[in-house]
C-alpha cells in the first residue's frame, strides 16, 4: 500500500520507507548475528521473491481489466522459466526481462507494467533496502535494540 500510496502523491518511489521503518522491518526481518551470514540471507531473498510474486498472482487474479484468473497460468509459467534467471540485486532487468517474454497483447502489457509488476518491483527493492539496512545496522551497530542510548531520557 506504501508504494501505490507513493505513485499517487507522486513521491519518490526510491525511498518509500522512512530509516525508522527500515530498521523496525530489519530487526524483525533478520535475526541477530545472521545479517552477513550468506546463506541465510540468500534463502531469505527467495522466500520473499516468492511471496511478492504470489502477491502479483493474486493481484492481478482480481484484475478483471486484463483478464484476471486466464493470465494466472501465463504469469507462472514465465516465473517458471525464469527462475534461474534471478540473482539477487538485480530487481529491475529480471522484471522487464518477465514482462517482454509473456507474450501478451500491448495493452495488457502496459497494464500488468504500470500497476501490478511496477508494484512487484518495488516491493522487491523495498525488500532488498530492508536487508541492506540490516547488513549496515549489523557491522555498525546500530540494531534496534541499539537505538536505546539515541533516544531521549
Amino acid at each position: 500500500s506504501k508504494v501505490v500510496e507513493h505513485q499517487e502523491s507522486g513521491q519518490d518511489l526510491d525511498n518509500v520507507l522512512s530509516r525508522d521503518w527500515r530498521t523496525k522491518l530489519a530487526a524483525s526481518l533478520v535475526p541477530r548475528g545472521m545479517a552477513l551470514n550468506d546463506r541465510f540471507i540468500n534463502s531469505l531473498y527467495v522466500q520473499l521473491h516468492q511471496h511478492v510474486f504470489d502477491k502479483l498472482v493474486r493481484e492481478t487474479a482480481k484484475d478483471w481489466r486484463i483478464g484476471g484468473e486466464s493470465l494466472e497460468h501465463t504469469l507462472k509459467s514465465r516465473m517458471k522459466d525464469m527462475k534461474d534467471q534471478r540473482e539477487v540485486g538485480d530487481d529491475e532487468s529480471f522484471w522487464n526481462s518477465f514482462l517482454s517474454g509473456l507474450g501478451v497483447d500491448e495493452q495488457t502489457m502496459n497494464m500488468l507494467e504500470e500497476t501490478h509488476v511496477g508494484v512487484a518491483k518495488r516491493l522487491d527493492q523495498v525488500c532488498s533496502q530492508v536487508i541492506d539496512h540490516a547488513k549496515e545496522a549489523h557491522i555498525y551497530d546500530t540494531r534496534i535494540s541499539s537505538e536505546l542510548f539515541n533516544q531521549p531520557k
